[in-house]
């Protein structure tokens, strides 16, 4: 039986030192995205206190948004990162402004050739986030097997921002709406094993 499990029977008193600070942490953390749709939250709290950085979630909508359950990932958004961001948007709207021109074709070359170092480099510091998801997934499905459209992927958006999906999520629009309600729950489900899935490796780890 898990520590969690035996916390939740109660076989493990709450004083107890590693467990008690671990039940805050998890509490703190918790209250800090109390924003997050209900039911994809706990998969959120986890990820977060196993290192990997969020930035949005959804739990699925059929009126708004899309029809299954979705995390993005992407490095925090720190003072340093923020201005490197930034600074790639700058040089993409001088390099294409210089284009436009067909004045100076030379000068939009070196801009945009200096743009896709620093896009490159917010691509790489986002894209770690994703690695270490992908760690996490393939631990998941060590021994889990599941239908394909069911699966939980990662498929990248942006300057490298990952979003944790269904891999039927992502072509979701093709079917009809009954459909897509009914395959809605079934990805919510596998994201929510996910996030049980972390929460256990939280508490053990």
């Amino acid at each position: 039986m898990s520590l969690w499990h035996r916390l939740e029977r109660g076989s493990i008193p709450l004083g107890s030192t590693i467990m008690d600070t671990k039940q805050k942490e998890w509490e703190e953390v918790w209250k800090r995205y109390d924003e997050s749709d209900p039911e994809v939250r706990e998969t959120v709290v986890a990820l977060n206190l196993l290192g990997i950085n969020t930035t949005a979630s959804c739990e699925g909508h059929m009126t708004h948004g899309e029809s299954a359950a979705w995390i993005d990932v992407a490095i925090e958004n720190t003072e340093s990162f923020a201005n490197l961001n930034k600074q790639a948007d700058e040089l993409s709207e001088q390099a294409e402004h210089a284009l436009m021109g067909l004045d100076n074709d030379h000068h939009a070359h070196v801009l945009m050739a200096e743009y896709e170092v620093v896009k490159d480099l917010v691509l790489k510091k986002n894209l770690q986030e994703t690695v270490d998801l992908a760690k996490l997934l393939e631990e998941f499905y060590e021994n889990r097997t599941v239908n394909f459209r069911v699966r939980l992927v990662i498929s990248i958006y942006g300057r490298g921002t990952g979003r944790l999906i269904s891999q039927g999520g992502i072509y979701q629009k093709a079917f009809d709406e009954e459909t897509q309600e009914e395959y809605m729950q079934e990805y919510l489900e596998e994201m929510k094993s996910f996030g049980a899935f972390l929460k256990n490796k939280w508490f053990e780890n």
